[in-house]
C-alpha cells in the first residue's frame, strides 16, 4: 500500500472516530483531553470506550480522575494508556511529533512524542 493510500485510510478512519466521540461526549474539553480521547476510540472502538470509568469521569465532568485512571490500567495496553494520559493533560510537545501531512489533529507516535520540559 502506497504512503498516501495509507494516510487517506487513517484519515478517513480518524474522522469516523471524532464523530462519533462527538456524538456521545457531553462536556467541553481542551484540545489535549480531545486528542487523547479520539486515540482511545480510535484504538477500542466507541463501543468499548462507552464502557469505560474514563468515559464516565468524562461525561460527569470529573475531568482531574482521567489521567490518574488511565496511568493505572496494567497490562499490554498500559504505554498506550500512560501515553494518552499525557496527551490529556497537555504533556505533549506537539512541536516534537512526526507531521501526518496536515492531518488536522497531529495525534502522535507515541516513541517519538517528547514530553514537554517544565
Amino acid at each position: 500500500m502506497s504512503l498516501e493510500k495509507a494516510q487517506a485510510i487513517f484519515e478517513t478512519e480518524i474522522t469516523k472516530h471524532e464523530n462519533d466521540l462527538k456524538k456521545v461526549i457531553k462536556v467541553d474539553l481542551t484540545q489535549g483531553q480531545y486528542d487523547a480521547l479520539v486515540d482511545m476510540v480510535y484504538n477500542m472502538g466507541i463501543g468499548n470506550f462507552k464502557e469505560t470509568d474514563t468515559f464516565t469521569f468524562v461525561n460527569n465532568n470529573q475531568l482531574s480522575r482521567v489521567p490518574k485512571r488511565l496511568r493505572s490500567v496494567r497490562g499490554d495496553e498500559a504505554p498506550r494508556r500512560a501515553y494518552e494520559a499525557d496527551i490529556f493533560e497537555g504533556k505533549l510537545d506537539y512541536n516534537k511529533c512526526p507531521k501526518y501531512l496536515g492531518f488536522k489533529n497531529k495525534l502522535c507516535n507515541i516513541t517519538t512524542c517528547k514530553k514537554k520540559s517544565k
